[in-house]
């Protein structure tokens, strides 16, 4: 009896392997990535800047650079019964850049030009199979990021400044299956800052910075 139960226990585990080793999803990967993504940032005059303005003309602006945004990325991933869970890093470059006048004209400008640049950053992803050869999943990542403002007034002052950003962003996304070794993605992910530093005492952040963006990738499974 207890060689029966042995028996019947090993061959449980001996067909979940199976099971497993079918998933077209298991195991690590590493790939590529390309998309747009418009990100909304409200500046308003602060410090030096502010005190240059008359306080009737002062005001918020929404400054929203959009770009192509360009990554690499590895993670690792299961399924767990019909269930995946896996998790992510990746590095990207976005090339959004706009910008906006301060204020009117009935005093010498202030303009603000941002950059968004680099951004880094671990994600974690649920998901499930669908259709054999699709992976439907949700992703919860954490994304610090850098952006570069310039501002400048006539005569008063002109500053070029970096300044960092985190962003808790969740996004969906749905990945197919060429072969066993190839897999192509397309994803919508939005992104809420949740620590911004001030930029300097010229420029503030009025607002969190939010984003928006979708994106498109291959990946090659090792």
């Amino acid at each position: 009896m207890q060689n029966k139960i042995i028996g019947v226990a090993l061959s449980a585990l001996m067909i979940t392997g199976v099971a497993q080793s079918h998933s077209q999803f298991n195991g690590g990967y590493v790939g590529v990535g390309a998309g747009y993504q418009m990100t909304k940032q409200i500046v308003k005059a602060d410090g030096n800047a502010a005190a240059a303005i008359p306080a009737a003309q002062r005001e918020s602006k929404t400054v929203s650079p959009k770009g192509f945004d360009l990554s690499v990325h590895a993670g690792y991933g299961e399924m767990m019964d019909s269930i995946y869970v896996g998790g992510d890093a990746r590095f990207a470059y976005n090339t959004g850049k706009k910008s906006t006048t301060m204020v009117d004209a009935a005093v010498p400008p202030t303009k603000a030009e941002i950059k968004t640049g680099w951004k880094t950053g671990l994600g974690a992803l649920v998901g499930t199979e669908v259709m054999d050869d699709c992976l439907v999943y949700f992703r919860l990542g954490l994304d610090y990021s850098k952006t570069k403002i310039k501002v400048t007034n006539a005569g008063n002052f002109n500053t070029n400044k970096s300044t960092t950003v985190w962003y808790v962003t969740p996004g969906v996304g749905v990945m197919k299956s060429l072969d066993q070794d190839w897999k192509i993605n397309a994803s919508y992910e939005y992104g809420h800052a949740i620590s911004a530093k001030k930029i300097s005492n010229i420029i503030a952040f009025d607002k969190k910075p939010t984003t928006h963006a979708v994106k498109v990738g291959v990946s090659y499974f090792l």
